[in-house]
């Protein structure tokens, strides 16, 4: 019981709370990083663009961490 409990506690960090923040920083950090010349449309979307990708690469990461933890 309490293999499940620690690979449950694994799948909510590495399929949420990690992905979350680092699309939130990534973000963030597009947002203050950005150029003057771009209008606020496409600085929007780089943002959105920036932060999903993040967000997909942290889970592939968090998938593959917790398949390794199951076939363990």
């Amino acid at each position: 019981m309490e293999y499940f409990g620690n690979l449950i506690r694994l799948l909510v960090v590495c399929m949420v709370i990690m992905p979350l923040a680092v699309s939130i920083i990534v973000g963030l950090k597009t947002n203050q990083n950005q150029h003057s010349g771009l209008d606020e449309p496409a600085k929007q979307a780089r943002v959105w663009r920036n932060s999903i990708l993040a967000f997909l690469g942290c889970l592939i990461i968090g998938i593959l961490v917790v398949l390794g933890a199951i076939t363990q």
